[in-house]
């Protein structure tokens, strides 16, 4: 059974050289006018043009830290509650969206004091 090519036959993306915004290549046209920045360039020279991109493995605690930063990060402010496993009055709380957005988030408890930990679906 012979193989067939089932990639389609529409070019690889044509990406600005000056503003970095994809450029419509259907025109078929020599020279093209970017809609964003209204630079025009040699479609010849970008298309034959290659990019190398790699990613940095720093990013990850590039992120941490920016989520982090002034200790605001993972901080979970506290409620006057009764912890069901000790009785104590002081539970701290974080919130998720776990489901859909047009449901109530989660509340995970944790106790101050015997450190219990549970949830409520709000």
């Amino acid at each position: 059974m012979p193989a067939f090519n089932l990639a389609p036959s529409v070019p690889a993306p044509c990406f600005c050289p000056t503003c970095g915004a994809l450029v419509d290549l259907t025109l078929k046209k020599a020279e093209v006018t970017c809609n964003i920045c209204l630079d025009a360039f040699d479609v010849q020279a970008i298309a034959t043009s290659r990019e190398n991109v790699t990613e940095s493995k720093e990013a990850g605690a590039w992120l941490k830290k920016l989520e982090n930063r002034d200790g605001e990060g993972d901080a979970a402010a506290t409620v006057e509650e009764i912890c069901p496993a000790c009785g104590h009055n002081e539970l701290s709380f974080k919130t998720a969206q776990l489901r859909s957005a047009d449901e109530g988030q989660t509340i995970f408890y944790t106790c101050v004091k015997c450190k219990h930990q549970f949830s409520v679906n709000s």
